[in-house]
């Protein structure tokens, strides 16, 4: 899942290069799809970005964060934090997207944090709490 984030990630910015989107808010239509972005990366947003880079485009999750997924991957995004302790204040967005038997709230799963200043989102892996 980490390396989809990245690739699709790479691959929503070259559209955003090409179209002309690369500051401030804005978005690309990728297969039919419009994906929302700032700075010319998707933003860290489920429903209008991350699901689409994630190729879970069919996962509408809204959830709160200690819901446990019942799919086999989940997201959520606009968040401020994660549970390994990454924390952030506005402008910054969190997205992070984890495995079934999990929620947000554990230590599992892959994040996505846009910073929405320009530079190439940062993509990580918690791991703490998986099996």
């Amino acid at each position: 899942m980490k390396a989809t984030l990245e690739s699709g990630t790479s691959l929503i910015h070259l559209r955003a290069q090409i179209d002309g989107q690369t500051s401030g808010s804005g978005s690309v239509t990728q297969d039919g799809t419009t994906i929302t972005l700032h700075s010319g990366y998707p933003t860290g947003y489920w429903q209008n970005s991350m699901r689409y880079i994630a190729g879970l485009d069919t996962v509408d999750w809204s959830a709160t964060n200690d819901t446990v997924c019942t799919g086999d991957w989940c997201g959520k995004g606009n968040q401020t934090y994660l549970s390994s302790g990454i924390t952030t204040t506005s402008p910054v967005v969190i997205g992070k997207v984890f495995p079934e038997g999990y929620s947000y709230n554990d230590e599992c799963g892959v994040y996505y944090i846009n910073y929405l200043n320009g530079a190439r989102p940062v993509v990580g892996l918690e791991t703490a709490d998986c099996d």
